[in-house]
């Protein structure tokens, strides 16, 4: 009995220490797992680290890059365009002048060529701005009829030319004011009734308008542009929005065009949370339309409506508009641009319209000459040598009395929302686009009370 309770005591205590060496050996082995564990994750995070670094130089370079492009296109930008806008503002003043039937013809042409090249560059330019950075979009009130006028107005020159019948419809309840990005919409429109001028040769153009009216604070806007064109072949439409696409090789030589147009058309609309389509049938015509939500807000600005109520919607093209009444009073106004043609044909429509008018070269000359005399308006460019035109203002406000208060407009071609914040930033008080208009000026013009 004794020898059987040894046997079994000396076999429990060889398990007992068989088990204690397992034991102490698993806890090396998960000593030596730990500490390999700890020394992975410092190398981990330290790697991390390291990684996190990179991306975090590499992201600072991309926005540096990004910076570096969003200049170098606003430099492009303003060095392809001064010169286009000196052509356009030249032409102008040519085609305002004694010419005969074959010169208006020449001075016509050179000005549809740089119009044409104008929207290339700007179309080129701001589909590469917006393939990065995206679009901008300001949301601002407007009068509808005015955006439809203007864009009637745009085409109407070139139509009669083709000797097409333009015809807008634009419902009374739709002649009020809503709040949207007008200036987008007006590039999206300008380009379909361009494209619908274009592509048109006997007919005509239609301008449509229709919305939801019962809608008392937001409602879908749809633009509808009509044309009894060369139309497009049913396989051809899925391709005609994607970017340097042609329906036909064969259009871009006979059309021109970089096949850019309709692919920014598209971003801007979907940007708006719209939608852009067409429906056509191959030679008998297109409708190329679009739908916007847009804010409703009521008008209280007179405006000067685009149909008349006595003439049918239908003669729009071939009809007068009504005259209005223009308040004769003569303003003294300063042309503040380094460049010679802009400044030559802004003060020659300042005359024309029975205005005074005087010029700096830069916002130094323009600060000094505010300080001297007496002005009612400065029309200020932006992009100077010496002083630019925000130092400008700044300089000019900090003189104090009348110039603190001195009615100072930019003149620039970057109507984005950077230039217009910067510029309100700076102390002015509005903004007017290049190429200079009479008309533009001239409604600027009656806003602005004489100061003498």
């Amino acid at each position: 009995m004794d020898e059987k309770w040894r046997l079994r005591f000396e076999r429990e205590r060889r398990s007992r220490k068989e088990a204690e060496e397992l034991l102490e050996q698993k806890a090396v082995e998960l000593y030596r797992a730990n500490r390999q564990l700890l020394e992975n994750l410092l190398s981990l995070e330290k790697r991390i680290e390291e990684r996190t670094q990179e991306l975090t130089a590499a992201m600072q370079a991309a926005r540096r890059a990004d910076q570096a492009k969003t200049e170098f296109l606003a430099g492009v930008s303003h060095e392809f365009r001064t010169p286009i806008t000196g052509i356009d503002g030249m032409v102008d003043l040519l085609l305002g002048s004694d010419l005969n039937e074959e010169q208006r013809s020449q001075a016509l042409a050179i000005r549809r060529s740089a119009r044409a090249l104008g929207e290339m560059v700007n179309n080129i330019l701001e589909y590469s701005q917006s393939d990065g950075a995206g679009l901008e979009l300001r949301e601002l009130p407007f009068d509808l009829p005015d955006l439809i006028e203007a864009v009637a107005a745009h085409i109407q020159e070139e139509a009669r030319k083709k000797g097409l019948t333009l015809e807008v419809e634009l419902p009374l309840p739709l002649r009020r004011t809503f709040v949207g990005d007008v200036k987008r919409l007006r590039q999206v429109l300008s380009h379909l009734a361009n494209n619908a001028v274009k592509f048109t040769e006997k007919g005509k153009i239609g301008l449509r308008v229709s919305a939801d009216t019962d809608q008392r604070t937001r409602s879908m806007v749809h633009f509808e542009v009509i044309d009894s064109g060369i139309g497009i072949r049913e396989e051809d439409i899925p391709g005609l929005f994607e970017a340097f696409s042609q329906v036909d090789a064969s259009f871009a030589r006979r059309f021109a065009g970089a096949g850019l147009g309709l692919a920014l058309s598209r971003r801007i609309i979907e940007s708006m949370d719209g939608k852009l389509g067409v429906e056509s049938r191959f030679g008998e015509g297109s409708t190329f339309w679009f739908a916007v939500p847009l804010g409703i807000e009521e008008n209280t600005a007179g405006y000067w409506i685009l149909v008349d109520e006595e003439m049918s919607v239908n003669d729009i093209g071939t009809g007068t508009p009504p005259p209005k009444e223009v308040r004769r009073k003569s303003l003294k106004v300063l042309v503040v641009d380094d460049n010679l043609i802009n400044r030559q044909f802004a003060m020659h429509f300042l005359n024309e319209l029975g205005h005074r008018s005087g010029f700096a070269e830069n916002g130094r000359e323009a600060v000094e000459q505010v300080s001297r005399e007496g002005y009612d308006l400065v029309l200020m460019d932006i992009q100077m040598p010496v002083l630019d035109g925000y130092q400008a203002t700044r300089q000019i406000r900090e003189l104090g009395g009348t110039a603190a208060t001195l009615p100072i407009y930019a003149m620039s071609a970057d109507d984005d929302a950077a230039t217009t914040q910067a510029a309100q930033a700076a102390g002015m008080n509005g903004f007017i686009g290049k190429p200079v208009d009479r008309r533009s000026l001239e409604k600027l013009l009656q806003a602005i009370p004489a100061r003498g």
